[in-house]
């Protein structure tokens, strides 16, 4: 026990150093001088850190009818009076259903401080992209080192909208390509001496190529959608899902990694829709290769003309998402302090099993029936030689489980999974 909690400890003051020297390129002087110039808390982007334990959200588009959504498609009514009432009643299905964070794009900038106010009565958070901010990183004329016009937007955003206590954190822009890096750490500098209290992510789409990107701009969390379900899947075919999984996870290198789990189709891009099975086997996959927040995605648009889980269009795919949102609430305490080790070696080979420590070395592992057709219903074996495993527990139902020669016996449903710890 006294070897893997050093390897434990190793893991993690490696992972801290690798962190905080990422950004050594960055112009630390000529930073200090520009905010003491302007007011600026030049450790503010420090602060400005996601709140400790495990994030549950849901993406909602916040374009609005006559200003940014296409013909025919559903989304928040014009006007101050129907915007609140659409908001008001969504925000409040989302909250019944467990879901405590919301996700919103798009939304033109006079509907955010009704959109918040709403969110505070209701009693949901919410996350933010800021269209200014996406104008920034798309706008030529401004250079990752214009931080004057980069501060004077996020002063003027901060004003409208900094008060609402229901503003968890800002997103900067959805799915930037790896030539952003530098503007994206400028602006996650300066937002961070504006507002020190909330954390700015954006969402990573395509993992393959962002380990510069994730290095540059030396983000708080790392976000990734992977949708792996495309109109030719097999049912249960997730691909390259738990690889791609395993590179944002890696690619984090310490950094919290919440993953965007698909919840919708869409003609556009291709995708079909999930079976409920396949949504709880790529949520539990997610946490098993090491995912520390989880979103889904999508809740109320149809500007691709998507099929959602929201609005009634699929209630037992938001029925899913909400056993889930339930399951994950109770083991907040556990996932967020858990390291992940890696894939341990298991039979049958439907089952995906991953060895994680807490930080007094204590082993968990994360157990997960692959097969989204078929409850797995027998014995399972792991290839490991310490006597630790002979004794486990499960941390939701604390059924217990002693390691014979045959290995021990198991019941998951079609794409569930279950968090076992040594006792």
């Amino acid at each position: 026990m006294r070897i893997c909690l050093s390897v434990v400890t190793l893991s993690l003051l490696l992972q801290c150093v690798a962190f905080s020297d990422s950004n050594s390129s960055w112009n630390d002087q000529q930073w200090r001088a520009f905010c003491k110039e302007n007011r600026l808390r030049p450790e503010g982007w420090q602060s400005a850190k996601p709140a400790k334990g495990f994030p549950i959200g849901i993406w909602f588009d916040g374009r609005v009818h006559g200003i940014n959504v296409p013909e025919g498609s559903v989304n928040v009514p014009a006007g101050e009076a129907a915007a609140r009432t659409y908001y008001r009643e969504h925000f409040t299905r989302i909250k019944n259903r467990g879901i405590p964070i919301i996700v919103i794009p798009n939304t033109p900038p006079e509907y955010r401080p009704w959109l918040l106010d709403e969110a505070q009565k209701v009693g949901v958070r919410i996350v933010l992209e800021i269209v200014e901010f996406v104008d920034l990183m798309h706008d030529s004329s401004c250079a990752a080192d214009d931080w004057d016009k980069m501060l004077s937007v996020v002063r003027d955003v901060h004003k409208q909208i900094g008060g609402y206590r229901s503003l968890l954190y800002y997103q900067l822009i959805d799915e930037p390509v790896a030539a952003l890096s530098a503007k994206l750490q400028a602006l996650t500098r300066i937002l961070g001496g504006v507002d020190p209290r909330r954390a700015a992510f954006s969402c990573l789409c395509g993992i393959g190529d962002k380990e510069q990107l994730i290095k540059e701009w030396n983000p708080s969390m790392v976000v990734y959608d992977c949708y792996p379900l495309r109109k030719d899947s097999p049912v249960g075919d997730f691909g390259g899902f738990c690889p791609s999984v395993d590179t944002a996870f890696r690619f984090a290198d310490g950094r919290p990694l919440w993953m965007v789990v698909q919840t919708c189709a869409h003609t556009e891009g291709g995708l079909r829709v999930p079976k409920p099975a396949e949504i709880r086997a790529m949520t539990h996959l997610s946490l098993a290769h090491g995912a520390k927040g989880l979103f889904f995605f999508l809740y109320n648009s149809n500007t691709q003309t998507e099929r959602l889980i929201g609005l009634d269009v699929l209630p037992e795919h938001f029925a899913e998402v909400a056993d889930l949102t339930a399951k994950m609430k109770s083991l907040s305490r556990q996932l967020p302090n858990l390291t992940r080790i890696g894939l341990i070696q298991s039979k049958p080979t439907t089952l995906d099993v991953q060895e994680f420590r807490d930080v007094s070395g204590r082993g968990f592992l994360f157990v997960v029936n692959t097969d989204v057709q078929q409850v797995f219903n027998g014995n399972m074996t792991i290839e490991v030689t310490s006597s630790e495993w002979g004794r486990l527990e499960d941390c939701l139902t604390r059924e217990r489980y002693e390691m014979a020669e045959e290995g021990f016996r198991l019941t998951l449903l079609p794409g569930e999974g279950k968090l076992l710890r040594c006792r």
